[in-house]
């Protein structure tokens, strides 16, 4: 069987990307994926990072397509090396978490991925992708918190937002809510130090 043109899928990629069809862009890059012209790593990133996304967004996601989107990431992962493509690596792994997160899952591991990534993005070459990552691993600590009720891990996700927030400022990013999450966590923080006080 001949493999397919790549030109040709993207063009048609395209296509339904313009249209609008999410449905007909995911089934693109699932057939993109498994076709042997996709064994050259341009076109596997591209169709695989694409088909990640489709799946994540699309406005009837469920947790099947968020599991097929994780084993996607985790397979272009496998073949993107921090070596040679150290900003692709560290977009992986942030979306990785992302979608660990979003699924409920292991939060050490989508932590684990946010470090990943935070270790080759930084706040000046990388803006904004250094603030998504570090709000995103400022959400799991938080959760962790409420998981263990631990104060070391609500220190740690209120250090992860501030960070953020040097980037998404309230002016530039009204509807981020950082400021909200933090005074809520440094409420929470003020409270603790309280019932230690009196404790002792």
């Amino acid at each position: 069987m001949r493999a397919s043109d790549p030109n040709v899928t993207r063009r048609e990629l395209a296509a339904a990307e313009a249209a609008e069809d999410v449905q007909k862009c995911i089934e693109i890059c699932r057939g993109a994926m498994t076709t042997e012209s996709n064994s050259d790593p341009k076109n596997l990133w591209h169709f695989g990072i694409k088909l990640a996304a489709f799946l994540k967004t699309r406005e009837s996601a469920s947790s099947q397509d968020v599991d097929e989107a994780i084993a996607v990431m985790e397979h272009l992962l496998a073949v993107v090396s921090r070596q040679d493509k150290p900003i692709r690596w560290a977009f992986l792994n942030s979306q990785l978490g992302a979608a660990i997160l979003e699924r409920n899952g292991d939060l050490s591991e989508a932590l684990l991925h946010f470090e990943n990534a935070l270790e080759v993005l930084t706040r000046e070459k990388n803006p904004e992708d250094w603030a998504l990552a570090k709000r995103a691993a400022g959400d799991a600590y938080y959760r962790l918190a409420q998981d263990n009720d631990s104060i070391s891990d609500l220190n740690k996700a209120l250090t992860y937002y501030r960070e953020a927030l040097t980037v998404f400022t309230p002016e530039k990013y009204p509807d981020e809510g950082l400021i909200e999450t933090i005074d809520l966590i440094a409420s929470v923080l003020s409270e603790a130090r309280e019932e230690r006080k009196e404790s002792l």
